[in-house]
């Protein structure tokens, strides 16, 4: 089961960030569409900040804070 966390917003793209059982997906979505085998599977808060912060023009301070979100519940 996948629950919703965020949306994630970069220039021309979005990563919809759920929780499962196992760590987070991070899935990409272009004009509000989703890229279809588009999908990044994480197993920790660490490795999801990496990530989201490897793409370019990354929105840093919103990555950060919710990482720190996360890593607070």
């Amino acid at each position: 089961m996948m629950k919703f966390i965020a949306w994630v917003e970069y220039s021309g793209m979005m990563f919809c960030v759920s929780k499962t059982e196992d760590g987070f997906v991070c899935e990409k979505y272009i004009g509000g569409s989703k890229v279809h085998q588009a999908i990044k599977e994480v197993d920790s808060t660490e490795e999801l900040e990496r990530f989201l912060l490897s793409i370019p023009n990354a929105p840093q301070k919103y990555i950060h804070d919710l990482i720190e979100r996360l890593k607070d519940s």
